[in-house]
């Protein structure tokens, strides 16, 4: 997809700060980009990579610890309130806390205190509150695990056994890739963000 939009430059910058990180850069003005860089031509790309429907699964073909930490660290429920910044009434559901549906499937719970206060000019009803904060859970996936895992695999389609076969799934960066966690009945998507081979 081509965007356009209204790009100004107004004092001298360097070339990295008129990329990304500062007012009025590229970033800023167009919301996203992932940058594709070739020796002096950099390309803007709205989306680098694509999903090519490659599946790990956690358990059978990716096992990594620093995973095991991201999965420990999971929220899989929020103990939402409004409080009023003028007489400090405090709105709080019955039940304390709201689940994600999956959060019977994670070892221990683990909950979030969220402040609702900016989402409503007025106190809430226990129902305004319980709405808003189930589309947070669902907005923001709560009970997902982050996805962050190192791979190290070796190129099948290059290979003299595999060379015939070419519908082998491979990836490249700024791909999507799906991650499933059966045990949790949950799956997540990551973006390949960096890549390293040996020449």
């Amino acid at each position: 997809d081509l965007v356009t939009n209204t790009f100004t430059l107004s004092a001298p910058m360097s070339f990295r700060a008129l990329l990304g990180g500062t007012q009025g850069s590229l970033l800023d003005v167009y919301g996203t980009a992932e940058y594709e860089f070739d020796n002096y031509t950099v390309k803007a790309h709205l989306n680098r990579g694509s999903n090519k429907g490659v599946v790990l699964r956690y358990g059978k073909n990716i096992t990594d610890l620093e995973q095991e930490e991201n999965l420990a660290d999971t929220v899989t429920g929020i103990c939402p309130y409004w409080m009023s910044s003028e007489d400090g009434t405090v709105v709080t559901l019955p039940e304390k806390v709201l689940w994600s549906s999956n959060a019977s499937n994670f070892p221990y719970p683990r909950t979030a205190v969220m402040d609702f206060s900016q989402s409503f000019e007025e106190q809430p009803t226990e129902s305004q509150l319980r709405t808003k904060a189930q589309s947070y859970i669902d907005n923001n996936n709560i009970g997902v695990p982050e996805v962050n895992i190192k791979l190290s695999f070796v190129h099948l389609w290059e290979s003299e056994e595999f060379k015939e076969i070419t519908n082998i799934e491979y990836v490249s960066l700024c791909d999507t890739i799906t991650v499933k966690f059966e045990l949790l009945d949950v799956s997540a998507t990551a973006k390949v963000v960096k890549t390293t081979y040996d020449v």
